[in-house]
């Protein structure tokens, strides 16, 4: 496959940079933006934390719909923009390192998160969190980079930040159904890796496959 030969290494442990630093200043700005509702809360309340701390989980579960679609939106639209200009700064072959730096973010989190209360079902849960990022995030900047060169930048942005609500939105909508549905955690888990794993891996795959095409050498 052409996009992975001649490659030099100081050129991918830069894109892997950029990816990293990219994804931090994306991460930054989602989290003042998933803070919102919350500051709307204590606004309307006249800044009452305690009333805050006592009913978000049920102002959560009342608006599970519409709290799910706005993270979901707010982490599609803020990482995959972020993605979209960082592919811009080094060739083609570059995307999918880029996009690996920001899975490196990813990854790392989810350890941060998790780190004090590893189990064996949640470690299984890591490995399928790690593989599900190191698919998406290559996959979504491989995908704009072919959409960048081919003139389709805007639409492949749009297409990548619509399939990341989807899986960030559905996460946050599993998380909240189980709240109250605890019986339906199994199946509920298993649809949402089903589901999340068949984007990751068509997103991956058209991405590579698009990107390849466009290179000569």
């Amino acid at each position: 496959m052409r996009l992975f030969v001649n490659l030099k290494f100081r050129d991918v442990l830069i894109s892997v940079g950029i990816g990293i630093i990219f994804m931090l200043g994306a991460l930054l700005i989602q989290l003042i933006i998933d803070q919102i509702p919350e500051i709307i809360i204590l606004v309307d309340h006249h800044y009452n934390i305690s009333y805050l701390i006592k009913n978000i989980k049920t102002i959560e579960i009342n608006n599970a719909i519409i709290y799910s679609i706005y993270l979901g939106m707010a982490a599609g639209f803020i990482q995959e923009g972020f993605t979209y200009f960082a592919i811009s700064i080094k060739p083609e072959k570059m995307a999918f390192f880029i996009g690996i730096g920001f899975s490196a973010v990813d990854i790392a989190v989810i350890f941060i998160e998790d780190f004090n209360n590893l189990s064996g079902f949640l470690l299984i849960l890591i490995i399928l969190n790690i593989i599900l990022s190191l698919l998406f995030h290559p996959g979504t900047a491989t995908f704009m980079k072919w959409g960048k060169l081919s003139g389709h930048g805007i639409t492949t942005y749009t297409i990548s930040s619509f399939l990341h609500t989807a899986i960030d939105g559905s996460l946050v909508y599993t998380d909240i159904y189980i709240l109250t549905h605890i019986k339906q955690y199994i199946i509920s888990t298993e649809l949402f890796w089903a589901f999340t794993m068949v984007i990751s891996i068509s997103i991956f795959l058209i991405g590579i496959l698009k990107l390849n095409s466009l290179i000569r050498d």
